[in-house]
């Protein structure tokens, strides 16, 4: 077993993943609603978020590329935030940039 799989597998035990409605915020201006993201407090100081696009193989949308800048400036502000778990939903991690949506950007940019 590696160290990484060592590491996370305590953080990632049913015992400290909450479902959303219980997520403790460090703040009240703390919030994380995500339509391609899952935002959670796996443990004490440790944030979760998960691309959530399984469909799509967590391609990278206009929405998903904005609700990671938010999501990750946010925990950066976060003083109670000092580790975050990057996963993904589905099988594959992320297949890049959704091609749709640089359809429609390039239909855009060149007409």
């Amino acid at each position: 077993m590696s160290l990484g799989t060592k590491l996370c597998r305590p953080l990632m035990s049913s015992k400290f993943v909450f479902s959303c409605p219980s997520i403790r915020m460090m703040s009240d201006t703390m919030s994380y609603n995500c339509k391609a993201l899952n935002v959670i407090q796996a443990a004490p100081n440790v944030f979760h978020v998960e691309l959530n696009r399984p469909t799509k193989m967590n391609a990278l949308n206009n929405v998903m590329w904005e609700e990671i800048g938010e999501v990750f400036t946010k925990l950066d502000r976060d003083q109670e935030c000092r580790a975050v778990v990057l996963s993904a939903a589905g099988k594959m991690f992320c297949s890049g940039i959704d091609l749709a949506d640089l359809t429609k950007l390039a239909s855009i940019v060149y007409s």
